[in-house]
């Protein structure tokens, strides 16, 4: 394989991960015990605040939550220190 074709195959890998992950429950749940604002969810995922909401039944969503799905979706932690902001 090429340096293209191995680039391609971790990109399908990548976006079934993804797919997987979110038909999921784990998602929920790692939603739902969190204290990060649902937009912020949204626009980590690509997803609409409408879909976040669902899943957090009104509950807001923790660096927790963002390191787990950072994880599964092979993110770069860095986008976590762009996020948290706030001062403890």
């Amino acid at each position: 394989m090429n340096i293209y074709e191995i680039l391609d195959q971790q990109e399908k890998n990548k976006k079934i991960r993804k797919n997987n992950f979110f038909n999921n429950k784990l998602l929920e749940e790692l939603i739902t015990k969190s204290n990060y604002q649902k937009k912020d969810v949204a626009g980590l995922l690509g997803v609409s605040k409408g879909l976040v909401s669902q899943w957090t039944k009104n509950k807001v969503p923790s660096l927790f939550l963002y390191y787990e799905l950072c994880n599964l979706l092979e993110i770069d932690y860095s986008i976590l220190l762009k996020k948290d902001k706030r001062s403890d």
